[in-house]
């Protein structure tokens, strides 16, 4: 049992009981399979309370492993509990400096920059009260597509009608110019009125419209690969927080060099998909 768990820190009470009765031919409840996978994972990892004192102990050894790495815990100051904690490790924060200057972000918070940077956030409440305070030079982008899903949540009507609104309100913020933005929002709004203005007056054109947003957006109009990373550590985000937090730098450790390694095989100076591109914009400009 212990290796199965270290093996798949998500393995579910299901697949445990289906894998007794295969084997054994034994029925065991729901909740003694919880509490023995619990009492395997606190055997493997301590229990909750010792990895959240294991913290100060890891941003020691990783800041004099690490150098140039910032990692901060946050504490309550009254009752001195956890309250978050912000880790970035030097060469993501070096590789940071040769990427576009965008960051998309769910829940997470971080501190000052200097770079003029772009957010894509799903509107978290804390976002939007954070950014401002925090970075004032930065521009704040919504994701499209939580703002479609909560259009069709706001708008009544059957699916056919909440449908074609969120095609009107998509190729709204897709406009590439104000003019181009104006005739679109004047079908989106005659085709669903009032209640489709109730919704757009939550939200400024600045934050959503292409042809109004401030800075560049790079075609980026979704914070997708926020998502997409919290699914690349989904087997780390059960763990206690010292072992997740260690297992998602070593995850990226192990991303980093895999692609290093890819790249030193290239024979080219842009990625392969890159030149690939770049030679197709110049085949066409040769007709």
């Amino acid at each position: 049992m212990v290796e199965v768990v270290r093996d798949k820190p998500l393995l579910s009470t299901v697949e445990v009981r289906r894998d007794f009765k295969r084997k054994y031919g034994l029925d065991i409840f729901a909740t003694n399979t919880w509490m023995g996978i619990e009492k395997v994972r606190t055997c493997l990892y301590d229990d909750n309370s010792k990895s959240f004192d294991q913290l100060r102990w890891f941003i020691e050894e990783s800041m004099r492993t690490n150098p140039g790495s910032k990692l901060v815990l946050d504490m309550d100051e009254c009752s001195n509990q956890f309250k978050r904690f912000f880790a970035s490790f030097y060469a993501c924060i070096h590789g940071f400096t040769y990427c576009r200057p965008m960051l998309f972000v769910d829940d997470t918070f971080l501190k000052r920059d200097a770079r003029l940077l772009t957010f894509i956030s799903d509107r978290n409440n804390g976002l939007k009260l954070a950014l401002p305070k925090n970075f004032l030079t930065a521009y704040h982008a919504y994701c499209l597509h939580h703002l479609q899903m909560n259009l069709r949540d706001k708008v009544r009507g059957h699916k056919s009608f909440k449908d074609r609104m969120v095609f009107l309100f998509r190729e709204c913020a897709n406009a590439p110019t104000e003019h181009n933005f104006e005739e679109k929002l004047s079908e989106l709004l005659a085709e669903g009125k009032d209640q489709v203005q109730f919704f757009l007056d939550d939200y400024s054109f600045q934050c959503w419209e292409n042809a109004y947003f401030q800075r560049q957006r790079y075609s980026e109009m979704c914070s997708n690969i926020a998502e997409s990373f919290n699914a690349w550590i989904k087997e780390a985000r059960f763990l206690p927080i010292t072992n997740m937090v260690d297992l998602i730098r070593s995850q990226i450790m192990a991303q980093m060099c895999n692609r290093r390694l890819e790249a030193d095989s290239w024979n080219i100076v842009l990625c392969p998909k890159m030149d690939e591109r770049l030679g197709e914009e110049l085949d066409k400009g040769r007709t």
